[in-house]
């Protein structure tokens, strides 16, 4: 995790948050993505695994886009 707080210059501070956060919201799209796809096995094989793994996965994207906001928040 990057503290931004103690970055002097307030043009890098938002640089680095730009850059982390465009990051972020990668992975979690990705974790979206491929919860989507285990969902898809999961109904089409009725296997409750796969449905629990896709549930993890939805919660690891929404967990990152919560980070990825505070970092928003911290880098104005």
């Amino acid at each position: 995790m990057i503290y931004l707080r103690t970055i002097p210059d307030p043009n890098e501070r938002r640089a680095k948050a730009v850059s982390t956060v465009k990051f972020f919201h990668t992975v979690s799209y990705a974790c979206f993505g491929i919860a989507a796809i285990v969902f898809a096995i999961a109904l089409n094989d009725l296997a409750t695994d796969f449905g629990v793994m896709g549930l993890e996965l939805t919660g690891c994207g929404t967990i990152l886009r919560a980070v990825s906001r505070d970092i928003q928040l911290e880098g104005v």
